[in-house]
């Protein structure tokens, strides 16, 4: 199963480069150009990896999406990075006091981020790989498929 990453980015230029570089390391993305659209998107599961939100953008901030995503609790535990050039210490302040799970300034170099970001996926899916792990060794020793049926 492909890793998903929802970005909301209304950036053109710098959302295609990210886009393009995440398909390239093998992630789906889903990018929305803003809030509302991805909004509407996480109304209903299956639900991205993680979310990668701009701080800036149209209708809604970011930091109003990141605080309807940590209200709701289908999708309060769902990890979002605020990627932003708006990396001033009282943006970074609020957005961790909203819940965000990571806050990187796009003037990171690409390399980084992307780094940061699939390390974040990686974390947010290791408890349910490792739930699969065990529930293949309890089949191993049951002696069933792990639905129950003999082997």
């Amino acid at each position: 199963m492909a890793r998903c990453i929802a970005l909301i980015e209304d950036d053109e230029c710098f959302g295609t480069m990210f886009v393009y570089n995440l398909q390239a390391l093998g992630f789906d993305v889903e990018w929305f150009r803003c809030a509302l659209d991805a909004q509407r998107r996480l109304d209903h599961a299956p639900y991205p990896d993680i979310v990668v939100l701009d701080w800036k953008l149209p209708r809604f901030s970011g930091s109003e999406m990141l605080r309807q995503i940590r209200l709701r609790r289908d999708t309060r535990l769902l990890p979002v990075v605020m990627l932003t050039c708006h990396s001033e210490p009282e943006n970074k302040e609020h957005a961790f006091a909203l819940g965000v799970t990571d806050f990187i300034p796009k003037s990171l170099p690409l390399s980084g981020v992307l780094s940061r970001i699939v390390s974040l996926v990686d974390i947010a899916n290791g408890p349910a790989e490792l739930a699969q792990a065990v529930s293949a060794i309890r089949c191993r020793g049951t002696g069933t498929h792990g639905d129950g049926r003999d082997r």
